[in-house]
């Protein structure tokens, strides 16, 4: 791998393919495929309809479904855009999940969540309770979590919900608390983790917070991930990726990335972090993931 290094501003997504290539988004509207195991690009960067892309999803089927800033969903097919953009109507598109049957749950600004059958068709629109949706969430069951806030007359509730869909409603409110989740990862035995606003981390079991926060110095933890046998790895506003076991740090790196906005675990077993300086690093994980250090960069502008 080289340290991947764009005039972008800041790398929103970065995700896995079903056939095992990397896909990176960002600020400046472009998609980029990277082979994963050497980190080479494939092919020119593809313009997108989008201002900003916010989110990114990869179905699969192979397809991919982008969401951006001004509240387009754009499909695509063998690296080609399907048909014309599709506009969502939720302002900006925050998140995305891939459901069974390659449908698509979008969740934006406005607070609704939206699904789509695999050819962008509108099947249902359902409001959140959330002012603005800042997580999303399909577990390996199919079940729906979002997370985000809803504004009071003199207050602000935050709070995950849990989603009974396609065809049901909200099925439970995890604990309402001062906080926004900006972030979600299923853990290996169907727990939870939500990296919080104030650089918390929280675990959940069946809508049950279990033991007190774990505090982090990310001041924002906006990307989690797991290594193999299930540790949890964490980035956020501070620019450090962290590797804890059962709540205790075992590792931690300093990125020099100016923020990790996404992280992804490669089969391998080392990492790729996403930066708000829309650099991807690559990062060799130590043996019993003890320690953490950067590859020789991917280094091209």
């Amino acid at each position: 791998f080289r340290r991947v290094l764009f005039r972008s501003g800041a790398l929103q997504s970065l995700v896995r393919t079903a056939d095992g290539q990397l896909l990176s988004a960002g600020t400046d509207g472009l998609l980029r495929r990277w082979d994963a195991r050497s980190g080479r690009p494939l092919g020119p960067p593809l313009r997108t309809p989008h201002i900003e892309v916010w989110s990114l999803v990869a179905l699969p089927n192979g397809d991919w479904v982008t969401g951006g800033r001004e509240g387009m969903l754009q499909w695509w097919r063998q690296g080609r855009p399907r048909g014309v953009p599709i506009p969502s109507g939720q302002g900006a598109v925050s998140g995305q999940g891939a459901l069974p049957g390659q449908a698509v749950i979008s969740g934006g600004n406005d607070g609704r969540l939206r699904l789509w059958d695999r050819d962008g068709h509108l099947l249902r629109s359902v409001q959140s309770g959330h002012g603005s949706i800042q997580s999303l969430l399909v577990s390996r069951r199919g079940a729906i979590l979002s997370g985000g806030s809803e504004r009071l007359i003199d207050a602000e509730r935050n709070y995950i919900r849990l989603w009974s869909l396609p065809g049901g409603g909200p099925q439970q409110d995890w604990q309402p608390g001062q906080i926004e989740s900006l972030s979600l990862v299923e853990l290996c035995n169907g727990d939870l983790i939500s990296g919080a606003s104030d650089g918390s981390l929280h675990h959940w079991r069946a809508g049950h917070r279990l033991g007190s926060a774990t505090p982090t110095s990310h001041r924002r933890v906006f990307a989690l991930t797991l290594l193999p046998p299930g540790d949890l790895v964490s980035g956020g506003d501070d620019g450090s990726v962290q590797i804890r076991r059962q709540g205790q740090i075992v590792a931690r790196l300093p990125t020099n990335q100016g923020g990790v906005t996404s992280l992804v675990t490669l089969p391998d077993g080392s990492l790729l972090s996403g930066g708000r300086d829309g650099t991807i690093a690559h990062l060799l994980v130590g043996p019993d993931n003890g320690s953490l250090r950067r590859a020789n960069g991917w280094q091209s502008r």
